[in-house]
């Protein structure tokens, strides 16, 4: 890896070398000295020249100015070329190329030595996963801090325990969520809703392939309770595909959508979840129909 690194700095490297020094290779020597000093002496003379067929009437004031316009121009250029021609010495050349050829490829040596850290490995893809966090403000940390501190003054709040486990869901802090789910769970009445809750934060918290079995239970015993309730079909249909059941995603997915209105607003993704794992199975998704339990609309 790391000569694979080198390699490309090198690249880099002679890369910029070859912008950098190949206008100084092809740089011709400019005019010499006594050529231009030549021409500055005859612009200089047409001055002159001009100056006195002013005075003579032979030019008016507008003509000379005009004259005296352009004359001076090429007296500036021609002075110019003079001071080109003297840095335009082919021997400067080679040896601003020299030092351009040495000085950058140990300068970013050097600096790569000093800044860089040669020495680390690879940063891997699922190592990054915090720089992807959703960023939080500190008034919101502080309000999740005062709910905390809260409910351990008075721990038998439901409430405040559902909703620190909402808050901690968004801040993508699945296992603290967990917890306050957990916690909301066993101060009060057991609702729906809140195992609901607590085990989409179980399903979120795991990084397992399989949902976690508590998980798994609670989903199944919410769709005996509750056939119509969407999320706890949709997350058994996933569980299933992701432990290799696809002909079960497919179906426990096909009867949520059969339950459901044609306007729910998950409707979009159910339809790609099976559409996706019926190509995988290579079947027409439309072949396969709701299950004879399913409850009617």
């Amino acid at each position: 890896m790391m000569a694979a690194l080198w390699i490309a700095v090198a690249a880099l490297i002679l890369g910029a070398l070859a912008l950098l020094l190949t206008p100084l290779a092809r740089c011709k020597p400019a005019a010499t000295a006594g050529r231009v000093d030549y021409d500055i002496s005859v612009y200089r003379d047409q001055l002159k020249e001009l100056e006195r067929d002013r005075e003579r009437g032979f030019l008016d004031e507008a003509e000379a100015e005009a004259a005296g316009i352009e004359i001076r121009r090429r007296l500036l250029a021609a002075d110019s070329g003079e001071d080109a021609g003297k840095s335009a010495d082919p021997k400067s050349n080679i040896i601003i190329m020299v030092i351009i050829a040495v000085a950058l490829p140990l300068g970013a040596f050097f600096m790569y030595l000093s800044l860089g850290q040669p020495g680390v490995r690879d940063y891997p893809l699922a190592g990054r996963a915090d720089e992807t966090s959703p960023a939080i403000s500190r008034q919101d940390q502080e309000m999740v801090a005062q709910l905390a501190e809260r409910l351990r003054q008075n721990p038998n709040d439901q409430k405040g325990w559902l909703l620190l486990g909402h808050s901690f869901m968004a801040m993508e802090q699945y296992a603290d969520a967990v917890k306050a789910y957990r916690k909301a769970l066993e101060v009060g009445d057991p609702r729906l809703d809140i195992a609901l809750n607590y085990a989409e934060a179980l399903v979120f918290s795991s990084d397992a392939v399989a949902m976690p079995d508590e998980a798994v239970r609670i989903f199944k015993r919410i769709r005996a309770d509750a056939p119509r309730e969407p999320k706890s079909r949709y997350y058994l249909g996933l569980n299933m595909a992701r432990t290799g059941d696809l002909q079960g995603a497919v179906q426990e997915w096909v009867d949520l959508r059969a339950l459901s209105s044609g306007d729910a607003p998950y409707m979009g993704m159910l339809e790609e979840q099976i559409n996706n794992t019926a190509k995988e199975l290579k079947i027409d998704p439309a072949s396969v129909k709701p299950s004879p339990e399913t409850p009617g609309k």
